[in-house]
């Protein structure tokens, strides 16, 4: 397996990915409408514009096709970083994917002395981010694309 960044051309085969891994995640959480809906705006070509400028975007392959990407970003505090995103092909996870990817991500961020993220409540991947020492911190209520969600916010410092 490598990690590398992630390029504009990787963008359609990481949207397909992440059709993929987010029907297996939210299926009981977000009804697939939503999830489309929500896809279609996250890898839109404007908003990965901006964050090609923004973030950190990794890929995950094993023989040349993504398994996995994680997504970092930082905003005006520069000791605080951001996990976006980070999935892996609901095949092949528990294989230690996702960790290297977090890792990774970590390294482009050295001064960084906190990492946060946000996971939906009752999200079963819970249990990976407690397992990297993450604490929930707060719930936040959200209308996601019209879907009431709680979102747990999680951090640790690094």
């Amino acid at each position: 397996m490598i990690i590398r960044e992630m390029s504009t051309n990787d963008v359609d085969k990481v949207k397909e990915l992440a059709t993929i891994t987010w029907k297996a995640t939210y299926s009981l959480l977000i009804p697939l409408e939503i999830q489309r809906k929500t896809l279609n705006e996250a890898y839109s070509k404007e908003v990965m514009k901006q964050r090609f400028k923004n973030s950190v975007m990794l890929i995950a392959e094993i023989n040349q096709e993504i398994v996995g990407y994680a997504f970092f970003s930082q905003g005006e505090n520069i000791s605080i970083v951001h996990l976006e995103s980070l999935y892996v092909h609901p095949d092949i996870q528990k294989r230690g994917i996702g960790k290297q990817l977090y890792h990774a991500g970590l390294d482009y961020y050295p001064n960084a002395k906190r990492i946060t993220l946000h996971i939906l409540k009752g999200n079963k991947i819970l249990s990976f981010y407690k397992k990297l020492k993450f604490e929930i911190e707060r719930e936040i209520e959200n209308n996601f694309n019209g879907h009431p969600v709680i979102f747990l916010q999680m951090g640790k410092g690094i």
